[in-house]
C-alpha cells in the first residue's frame, strides 16, 4: 500500500501520474489517500474536507485510488 498526497504528483523529484498507473497497474501496490499538500489539517474541518476530498477525486480519475482507505499525514 502506498499513500499519496497527490497535489504532490508530477513535482520535481516525485512521482507522475503516468509512473503511479504503471506502479499500480503491476497489481504489487495499491495507491490510497493521503491529502492533497500533505499539510497538518488538524481540526479545520473545511481544510479537513479539501485535502481529503481533492486527493480522492485526484486518485479516482486517474484510475489508481478506489479503496476508501487514509492515512493521516
Amino acid at each position: 500500500m502506498m499513500f499519496l498526497a497527490t497535489g504532490l504528483v508530477n513535482n520535481s523529484g516525485y512521482l507522475d501520474w503516468g509512473q503511479i498507473r504503471n506502479i499500480a497497474s503491476s497489481g504489487l501496490v495499491t495507491f490510497a489517500n493521503h491529502t492533497w499538500s500533505h499539510k497538518n489539517i488538524g481540526s479545520a474541518a473545511n481544510l479537513l474536507e479539501n485535502e481529503i476530498g481533492t486527493a480522492q477525486i485526484q486518485l479516482e480519475d486517474h484510475g489508481v485510488g478506489k479503496p476508501k482507505i487514509f492515512a493521516y499525514p
